[in-house]
This record gives C-alpha cells, sequence and structure tokens, in this order.
C-alpha cells in the first residue's frame, strides 16, 4: 500500500519524502517499510533503514527511499533522516 501525504499531483512524490511504502500482513496488521516488525515477518536478514542499511533511507541510495517508512515508525514517529 502506498501512501502519498500530499497526493500524487504535489511535488516531490518521492520515496520517504511524501511517499510512503507499508504493507498488511496475513492478521490484517499494516506494517510499514522496512520497520523491525516488517524484517521480522519477513524472516530476513538484510539491514533496512538502520545504520547498516543507510542507504535504504535516502534519495540517492540503494533503496532510494524504501526503508523510511520503517525508520519513522521505529523511532516513536519522528523523522531521524535527510
Amino acid at each position: 500500500m502506498w501512501v502519498d501525504i500530499n497526493g500524487n499531483k504535489v511535488k516531490p512524490n518521492a520515496m520517504g519524502k511524501d511517499l510512503f511504502y507499508f504493507f498488511i500482513d496475513k492478521s490484517g496488521s499494516v506494517v510499514p517499510e522496512g520497520s523491525t516488525t516488517w524484517k521480522w515477518l519477513k524472516n530476513d536478514d538484510k539491514a533496512y533503514w538502520d545504520s547498516e542499511g543507510a542507504d535504504l533511507c535516502n534519495e540517492t541510495g540503494v533503496g532510494r527511499g524504501w526503508g523510511c517508512s520503517g525508520s519513522i515508525f521505529d523511532n516513536n514517529l519522528k523523522v531521524i533522516y535527510q
């Protein structure tokens, strides 16, 4: 599920800035992409937004902002990235 917090016709339309990605698990919970919960549910050991995988929560990194939803929710709804 994509969430564009200012509408798709208003720029920047960029992951981690105004566009965020979530998924719905089998129990119906909404889980932020790249969050600790997302990582656990996928049974994956890849890093996402944290210091090990910081490239997934910035504009030019490998993930180009995909992990920023997880960063915000794992940090008490605070934006701690640039």
